[in-house]
């Protein structure tokens, strides 16, 4: 691979770099800090950026039906709770529950999505409102009149506000003290099996990358399977997430599975017709380096911290958007050049 080629690859993750060391020596952020909350939000997310990648072997775009995982994650912690049970017991039947419910789910939508070839993204968009507040918040409205105290509340508009998870607090992560860095040992070893298994299920399958023969029942299979596959490890992400900060909101049940996964690939180098395990280790660093530094940067320079909410999906979108450009400007020039 020539210098030329290399940079061209790799344009996002440079950029952002380039961003990232002045931010790191005006915000005055600590080396310490920045890599504690580096690792950790690796061990939190890095598994659910890795769910993007077998769709987009398989030529189905960008999924951002990832929710469907989400969904069946939070639904095994609420059997847990109902069963009052806590720790790794609870944890573990909440992620056998979830896998199960995500196994089915991720099928059914993964048949459905193959049968319609070059709309897979577009469809995964309209799963959004699927997998919105509204399932889970029914399901806690009926079980809070069942089961007193079950979760809580606000008196006034009667939505039910979040569920609480102490119980089940760390019980994946398993940090360990290493000097003044925290590793979620436990987090940290999944993610890695992860990326391990998305490189072996990427040469046993040999997916093209821009394979929608609609008409081939082995394309179908393997659409329905990748599919299936990015919405366990969502399941996986999320049971990781869940148990690391102790509590559910029904109302947000999809912000944390789409943003910020989808930008952190991109921002590794990939695009809709080449996305590889490597990407999503780089982005996962540069991107979450890049909103690590953010705040204390715009608290430094316009001393209003809380603009980096509305910096980060600009951010994000744009990353997308120049995604889905690159790969159309690629696909554009290579079929100009396949003509005679």
């Amino acid at each position: 691979m020539s210098l030329r080629q290399i940079f061209s690859e790799y344009f996002i993750p440079i950029a952002l770099l380039a961003l990232c060391v002045p931010m790191f020596f005006y915000s005055g952020v600590g080396t310490l800090d920045i890599a504690n909350e580096l690792i950790a939000r690796i061990g939190r997310h890095g598994i659910l950026v890795l769910a993007l990648l077998p769709p987009l072997y398989a030529g189905m775009g960008f999924n951002f039906g990832t929710g469907l995982g989400a969904l069946a994650a939070q639904s095994g912690f609420v059997v847990a709770v109902m069963l009052d049970l806590a720790g790794m017991p609870g944890t573990g039947l909440a992620l056998l529950i979830g896998l199960i419910l995500a196994t089915a789910l991720g099928w059914s939508a993964g048949w459905l999505l193959s049968r319609t070839p070059g709309v897979e993204m577009l469809f995964t968009v309209c799963m959004m409102a699927l997998v919105s507040a509204g399932p889970l918040q029914l399901l806690f409205h009926a079980l809070s009149r069942v089961v007193p105290g079950f979760a809580r509340g606000d008196s006034y508009s009667g939505e039910i506000s979040s569920l609480d998870l102490k119980p089940f607090l760390h019980a994946i992560d398993v940090p360990v003290q290493t000097g003044s860095i925290t590793i979620p040992i436990g987090a940290i070893t999944l993610v890695a099996l992860a990326g391990l298994l998305l490189v072996w299920f990427q040469k046993t399958r040999r997916f093209e990358m821009h394979g929608n023969e609609s008409a081939d029942p082995r394309s179908h299979r393997v659409k329905t399977l990748a599919f299936s596959l990015s919405i366990l490890l969502a399941c996986l992400s999320q049971v990781i997430f869940l148990q690391g900060v102790g509590w559910i909101n029904p109302q947000v049940i999809y912000a944390h599975p789409i943003f910020p996964v989808i930008p952190a690939l991109v921002a590794g180098g990939a695009t809709l017709h080449k996305a590889r395990v490597r990407h999503a280790f780089i982005g996962m660093v540069v991107l979450n380096l890049f909103f690590i530094l953010l705040p204390a940067t715009l608290q430094r320079t316009c001393n209003h911290e809380e603009l980096a909410v509305f910096v980060g999906p600009v951010l994000s979108t744009g990353l997308i958007l120049c995604a889905l450009i690159r790969s159309n400007r690629k696909y554009i020039l290579s079929d100009t050049r396949s003509r005679p």
